[in-house]
């Protein structure tokens, strides 16, 4: 029987749909080592670029149209979890978009691919965090939030509550703890790279579950090092 790649596409989806409810994210974490494309050159044939560490991290075991959307890599270089398996929508994004993949990386060397989400009655923040399989905490105010964020300081945190700033200036009395608060209209991108706070800070009836989901995944990308050239006042 031949499928075509619409057909395709749609099982894998399915697929990775039934495994998250049984809290199984195939996305993430190391594939069997025999899927992977050869190292070094890019899913179409095209020589990969030699500047890999600037690359775009994608990381998760299977790389969908969504997941390069997501991770805006259209006109990018990007690097691939070793074993990952690029499904047809990926292919497509990947020809049309004209994204070069420059390398592979070993799991050991994938960001961290959850973290906690502290939730202060943000019923959003509570099913994204159990779609997405972050742990979860749910909290009555931002001093209590804060109060979390700061026991966990080694795992990625995002704190929706009523009064962000509250909760972001507690976090930030601690010299080695980077806080911030985002807007749902931010460049988070762009916030990632120059200051990668540990502990994002939301203000909770500005955020919907969509874009709350959309968050995580991109966090996921990110590990918590302090970026070149970060420094305190």
């Amino acid at each position: 029987m031949n499928f075509s790649t619409q057909q395709i596409e749609a099982i894998v989806q399915r697929v990775i749909g039934q495994l998250m409810t049984r809290g199984v994210d195939v996305r993430q974490g190391r594939a069997p080592a025999n899927h992977a494309p050869a190292g070094g050159r890019s899913l179409h044939g095209d020589t990969a670029m030699a500047a890999s560490d600037t690359a775009l991290l994608i990381s998760g075991k299977v790389v969908t149209e969504e997941c390069l959307a997501t991770a805006n890599a259209a006109g990018r270089a990007v690097r691939l979890q070793t074993g990952a398996i690029v499904t047809p929508s990926g292919h497509d994004f990947i020809r049309r978009n004209s994204v070069i993949v420059a390398g592979f990386s070993q799991s050991d060397q994938v960001a961290a691919t959850t973290g906690r989400v502290i939730a202060a009655s943000c019923h959003a923040a509570v099913s994204a965090a159990a779609t997405a399989g972050w742990m979860l905490d749910q909290v009555g105010c931002e001093r209590e939030a804060a109060r979390i964020a700061h026991a966990h300081p080694t795992q990625r945190t995002v704190c929706c509550v009523d009064v962000p700033s509250i909760t972001a200036c507690l976090l930030n009395r601690r010299a080695n703890t980077r806080a911030a608060v985002l807007e749902p209209t931010a460049a988070t991108e762009q916030l990632l790279t120059q200051m990668n706070p540990q502990v994002l800070v939301l203000e909770s009836s500005r955020w919907s579950f969509t874009a709350l989901l959309r968050l995580l995944k991109q966090l996921s990308r990110f590990g918590l090092n302090t970026p070149d050239g970060w420094e305190e006042v």
